[in-house]
């Protein structure tokens, strides 16, 4: 499931950029870094801090980058108050209240002397993730995801609106909105219908309300076509067939997306998670808003 945050904290800090060039029609690689997916088919790349490897998730549908309980007590990093009258809670209600310093950092040749961290419960990530990896960071960046070589990619976000795709000459370019948070909203379509959707690479799942889904797919909870998934600890899921969800002019057919109920998942809409992310190639150009995006194996 998603994670829902909320929170009013300053105390993050942008990693260290190279100094702004005059814009040029040619995109600039920054980093180039492996990335695999882990046993969730969340994103996974390696960060160092202190010259220690921690794997992080990227996670496009967070606020701040976290790192875990587990990797704090390993990196010995004092963990500190922050203001305790913010309201920050991870989905289910935990709540977060402390940050550490963390020193030396590297990611993909990127370093920065100091980052701060917010501190997150033990539990929500693989065993061998230790922390994520935010808007707080990715959006000072074009991002690049290239699912079909496993490879996660930072560019400049100096150069020519639009003149961003290096890798295919069919792709589809799809605006979206950017809130206070980094999060990215954007349109597609399903089996026909417009449907507004959050793309959030930290979701392993997609998912959409199922009440949405019963208004827009003219079904109820008696059609014999819903099918009722195992439940989650604290949410029903169910599966409907649908047939193809569009970007552009770029399809995924039998899209994976669970359907859940307003009351379990008080989220009222739908998220683009890795069950449906990883058969694309996605480019996220945050300052033009617009992603660019192919199948995974285009070339």
């Amino acid at each position: 499931m998603p994670k829902t945050l909320t929170l009013a904290l300053s105390v993050l800090l942008l990693l260290a950029l190279p100094a702004r060039a005059e814009e040029v029609c040619t995109v600039n690689r920054i980093t180039s870094i492996p990335m695999a997916l882990d046993a969730a088919n969340g994103v996974d790349i390696p960060m160092q801090i202190a010259g220690k490897p921690v794997n992080l998730l990227v996670d496009t549908g967070g606020v701040y980058s976290m790192l875990t309980e587990a990797a704090v007590a390993d990196f010995g990093l004092k963990k500190q108050l922050f203001n305790t009258s913010i309201s920050f809670r991870m989905f289910g209600g935990k709540r977060i209240d402390r940050f550490v310093v963390a020193h030396d950092i590297e990611l993909g040749g990127l370093k920065a002397s100091s980052f701060n961290f917010l501190v997150m419960p033990d539990g929500y990530l693989e065993k061998d993730v230790g922390g994520t990896l935010a808007p707080d960071i990715l959006r000072a960046y074009d991002v690049d995801f290239d699912f079909g070589n496993s490879t996660f990619k930072l560019f400049s976000q100096d150069h020519c609106e639009g003149k961003v795709v290096y890798w295919t000459t069919g792709y589809s370019v799809i605006p979206f909105t950017l809130d206070e948070y980094g999060h990215i909203r954007l349109e597609v379509t399903v089996d026909g219908k417009l449907v507004h959707a959050d793309l959030d690479t930290g979701s392993t799942l997609s998912s959409m309300s199922l009440e949405l889904a019963e208004s827009l797919f003219g079904f109820d909870t008696a059609s014999p076509d819903l099918k009722t998934l195992q439940a989650a600890a604290d949410y029903r899921r169910y599966k409907y067939p649908l047939k193809t969800m569009t970007f552009g002019g770029v399809i995924v057919s039998n899209p994976d997306i669970d359907l859940i109920p307003d009351n379990d998942s008080h989220m009222r809409g739908t998220i683009l998670g890795m069950s449906v992310l990883r058969k694309l190639h996605l480019y996220i150009a945050y300052r033009e808003h617009k992603l660019y995006v192919s199948s995974a194996d285009a070339h």
